[in-house]
């Protein structure tokens, strides 16, 4: 399996992952939706949340994804690296959207 493989098969894991948060947040979002404020109030919970937890675990591998590289996978998986970090990047974006659907559908 090549190095872009194994990224593209991160990226699409992560992205169920995403998908499976906002699921399960749109039964709680759409017993709210009737009451403005209630919503308001959920989704900047989710969102605070979300970046307290969340985005610290991505900037910290994204800063980190050289040295644990090579610790975890050896010198061989280096080129790998910048997708690595990309895929950081993006997830990181994601994080503070995943609360955003659930809340336009309910």
């Amino acid at each position: 399996m090549r190095h872009g493989e194994v990224a593209a098969e991160v990226g699409v894991k992560r992205a169920h992952d995403a998908g499976q948060i906002a699921g399960a947040l749109f039964p709680v979002l759409s017993k709210v939706s009737d009451d403005r404020n209630r919503l308001k109030k959920a989704f900047l919970r989710i969102a605070r949340l979300s970046m307290h937890l969340i985005a610290p675990l991505y900037m910290l591998l994204f800063f980190w994804a050289k040295p644990l590289f090579i610790l975890l996978f050896g010198h061989a998986w280096q080129p790998a690296v910048p997708v690595f970090k990309l895929l950081c990047v993006s997830c990181l974006v994601r994080t503070f959207s995943v609360g955003v659907n659930p809340v336009l559908y309910a």
